[in-house]
């Protein structure tokens, strides 16, 4: 199974979700850096109302669960493939046909003289 296609859609899924919240959010944010790595915090504060906040919520739900379909499909993918190999595939080649030729020369025998 490819991954790509379930990766990119869950990429733009949590991007637009997450568009959602954050752009029609209000509130703030502070960061204070410290020497000792465990004095250093990050505190952000978003509230966002309505339907934005509903359709981001969702729409990031969303691309949470494709991004662990796509998960899925990258550890299935390469199994399939050693899979695959162990057959061997052979191609047979026909000549085409031309039902038009046929078809034109039924067309001129079975035409009615008048």
């Amino acid at each position: 199974m490819r991954s790509d296609r379930p990766l990119i859609v869950s990429i733009l899924l949590l991007a637009s979700g997450l568009a959602l919240i954050l752009g029609y959010g209000t509130g703030n944010a502070a960061f204070n850096a410290a020497y000792p790595f465990s004095a250093a915090n990050l505190q952000l504060a978003i509230n966002t109302t309505g339907p934005a906040a509903l359709g981001g919520l969702v729409l990031t739900i969303l691309g949470l669960l494709v991004m662990i379909w796509a998960l899925i499909c990258a550890f299935i993918g390469p199994i399939q493939s050693i899979r695959r190999t162990d057959r061997e595939v052979v191609r047979v080649e026909r000549e085409p046909a031309h039902p038009r030729e046929y078809v034109a020369r039924e067309t001129r025998e079975f035409t009615p003289k008048i």
